[in-house]
């Protein structure tokens, strides 16, 4: 979800007998959400780093006549901030990296379920049917991305239903099987897997710093308020300075919702492992359309979670 989202990504559409190759419309709509998820993420550190400069900037002794210098700073660093808001309001990264991500999940399962067979796309109906379903299912997911016209555009006139998926799509059942198991359910698996240790490694990281903030914070406190030792330089308060890093910790952490993540990225990893353990006993086109579709629909679950996640 680069980032958080997109097991596979951008890689996964080189060519090659065993590399899966998507839609054009996914590589358009994966670049987009990882430009928004960049910009995102660099603003929000922007504009907190700004804040912990202003609190810093009363520090900051000296000055001419009439005026502060830590003051001055001060100021520049908050309009600064008020510019990265009016940036972040005009471009909306995060709504990009949302709908971006959400069709380039969407056009993935629609791939798969496509190239494998599955219910909606089962081998045996005719090959011009299935691509005049598959190009009418992804236009009603590029008609859905109201605030990015900009995909539809860029997706116009470029292949949409590659070599690949059709290559596998005509294959026999044991290679659908085959390749759907390591391409894309161990393939997510792993991703979930990887996902989970990292999110709880920096969630565990960044509470140990708001810990240590806080505890800093409690200390400086307890300081200032027995008169012990001088915390001040200047107009600056050590103790106001310690509580904005530490809001801006918390605020950091709350933005990569490492907890949400790692929850369900756990529970998405335990389900596709019990959906595999049934792969061995799929025998037949009706039982294998009926694992696809479930198997897809765990990953969409998983999806569907994120995108609740970011919208709150």
């Amino acid at each position: 979800m680069g980032g958080d989202r997109g097991a596979g990504s951008v890689e996964d559409t080189a060519t090659g007998d065993d590399r899966p190759a998507y839609a054009s419309a996914f590589t358009v709509a994966d670049r987009t959400a990882a430009w928004g998820q960049r910009l995102h993420l660099r603003l929000t550190r922007v504009e907190l780093l700004l804040f912990i400069g202003a609190a810093a900037a009363s520090f900051i002794p000296g000055g001419g006549r009439g005026y502060d210098l830590g003051g001055v700073i001060a100021t520049v660093l908050f309009a600064s901030t008020l510019a990265v808001r009016t940036y972040r309001t005009t471009t909306r990264p995060n709504i990009v990296w949302q709908e971006a991500r959400a069709a380039a999940e969407s056009i993935k399962t629609l791939c798969w379920r496509y190239a494998v067979g599955s219910k909606l796309f089962p081998v045996a109906m005719d090959a011009a049917e299935a691509d005049r379903l598959f190009v009418e299912r992804l236009r009603e997911i590029l008609g859905g991305l109201r605030n990015l016209p900009s995909i539809r555009t860029e997706v116009t006139g470029q292949v949409q239903v590659t070599p690949w998926m059709r290559s596998l799509r005509a294959a026999p059942l044991e290679r659908r099987r085959a390749t759907f198991d390591r391409a894309r359910l161990e393939d997510q698996q792993q991703w979930y897997a990887a996902r989970t240790a990292l999110n709880t490694r920096l969630l565990w990281r960044w509470h140990l710093i708001v810990i240590g903030l806080e505890f800093l914070g409690v200390v400086a406190g307890t300081l200032k308020a027995l008169d012990v030792i001088e915390l001040s330089v200047g107009k600056g308060d050590l103790v106001g300075l310690v509580a904005t890093l530490g809001a801006a910790a918390s605020a950091w952490a709350q933005t990569r919702q490492y907890v949400t993540l790692s929850a369900a990225y756990t529970i998405a990893d335990e389900e596709l492992s019990a959906i595999r353990t049934l792969l061995p006993h799929v025998s037949g086109e009706v039982e294998w359309e009926e694992f696809v579709d479930s198997a897809e629909a765990a990953i969409s679950r998983e999806h569907t979670m994120w995108r609740a996640s970011r919208s709150t």
